[in-house]
């Protein structure tokens, strides 16, 4: 699957039926900045919002995964053949989003761990110890950063209340959580709740 290929092609269809981003994001209750992702190649629609975005656009589901007009009678094989390469991209995508989180969470309490190993069990300077400390709370927000672009990237969320399916911000995925779920405000209805990650 040819991630530049299929937003380049939704850029085109967008185009075709007169909407902008913005029109294409109200019509299929996302956040505009996610059309851009499509369009510039950066990630594929997700799943549930594939038919609205097909019905939308007036293509087929085939036609996008092919990112061109579908004229041909092997149809049925090309989108077998996507849809397989569409689940391998997808499965390589999560395992490297998980390995940088893994990374990012094992770099920070090794720093943190020698942070605190030096400025409290080996003798040196009050200033040497502050630049530590410094250095210290600079790389765990640096770490932090990383680890929320990460969590954010993997998934969806739901609502329990009104079932919105979205992408968090960076300050919503900094909010509690246990396990696949966190405990954020819904953007659609605003209601405060546990929402699960949706895969």
């Amino acid at each position: 699957m040819d991630q530049g290929k299929i937003g380049k092609f939704i850029t085109q269809c967008r185009k075709r039926v007169n909407l902008t981003q913005k029109q294409l994001a109200e019509k299929l209750d996302i956040a505009e900045k996610t059309v851009v992702q499509w369009e510039a190649g950066k990630s594929v629609p997700q799943a549930a919002k594939i038919p609205l975005l097909c019905e939308v656009l007036n293509i087929s589901i085939n036609e996008l995964f092919l990112g061109e007009t579908v004229t041909t009678e092997n149809e049925n094989k090309d989108l077998e053949r996507h849809l397989l390469e569409m689940v391998r991209q997808q499965e390589l995508a999560e395992q490297r989003v998980r390995m940088l989180k893994l990374f990012a969470s094992i770099a920070v309490t090794v720093v943190l761990t020698a942070v605190v190993f030096l400025c409290f069990f080996v003798q040196m300077a009050d200033w040497l110890k502050c630049m530590f400390l410094f250095l210290g709370v600079v790389f765990t927000i640096f770490g932090c950063y990383v680890a929320l672009g990460t969590e954010q990237r993997a998934g969806y969320y739901e609502c329990k209340v009104c079932g919105h399916v979205y992408s968090p911000s960076y300050l919503l995925v900094n909010s509690p959580h246990w396990g696949k779920a966190r405990h954020m405000r819904c953007p659609r209805c605003h209601k405060r709740t546990w929402q699960e990650k949706v895969e």
